[in-house]
């Protein structure tokens, strides 16, 4: 929403030609228009003061108090983020691209999604994460267990390992990953690349 510009101009604009120019009716809408305007900026800073982007304080509570989402002591500016996020899962419809965006929005990492089997999903976090009693963690997989469809099955998947020590299989056929910390494990297990966690 925007001024609508100089309401006086406007004002003075409308009388018939035979009352323009004079001076007392002139003055007249003058002094309107100067209310008008005010009034005008009032009532944009009030509807403003309610929009997402903002809001603050107890209309950002108003607001979160709609879509479902606490504010948990939370600052105005990741208090907004959250009900912004909040706003995405409440209109879900569970589709691949809709869910990845969700997540993106939660925590700005990169995502990978797959379906697999019949009605499961993998979510997989990229890079290396926290150990699975991280809230974080839960509170991710609290958001995937509400916005996949009803009767799928939906795994959070995470790794505790740093890129350079994720299991990897060799691209090229007939050969061996020479690595000690990237391959399959020994006997002992005292080598190998880390497997993805799953969030319990």
């Amino acid at each position: 929403m925007e001024l609508r510009g100089n309401i006086s101009a406007e004002l003075l604009a409308i009388p018939l030609s035979q009352f323009k120019d004079r001076p007392v009716l002139t003055e007249y809408l003058k002094s309107l228009a100067v209310q008008l305007q005010e009034l005008e900026i009032v009532y944009i800073q009030l509807y403003l003061l309610r929009t997402l982007d903002y809001a603050t304080g107890v209309q950002l509570d108003g607001l979160g108090d709609i879509v479902g989402e606490l504010r948990e002591s939370r600052t105005d500016t990741d208090y907004r983020a959250a009900i912004a996020s909040k706003v995405l899962i409440n209109k879900s419809s569970a589709s691949i691209p809709e869910i990845l965006t969700i997540f993106t929005s939660v925590q700005d990492r990169l995502y990978y999604l797959r379906e697999i089997l019949d009605a499961t999903i993998e979510l997989e976090i990229l890079g290396s994460y926290n150990s699975g009693t991280d809230p974080g963690l839960q509170s991710l997989n609290k958001i995937l267990q509400t916005v996949k469809a009803g009767g799928v099955r939906a795994d959070l998947l995470y790794h505790t390992a740093t890129d350079d020590t994720v299991l990897e299989l060799s691209p090229i056929p007939d050969t061996t990953i020479t690595d000690a910390l990237k391959g399959l494990s020994n006997e002992i297990g005292d080598t190998g690349g880390y497997l993805a966690d799953v969030v319990e």
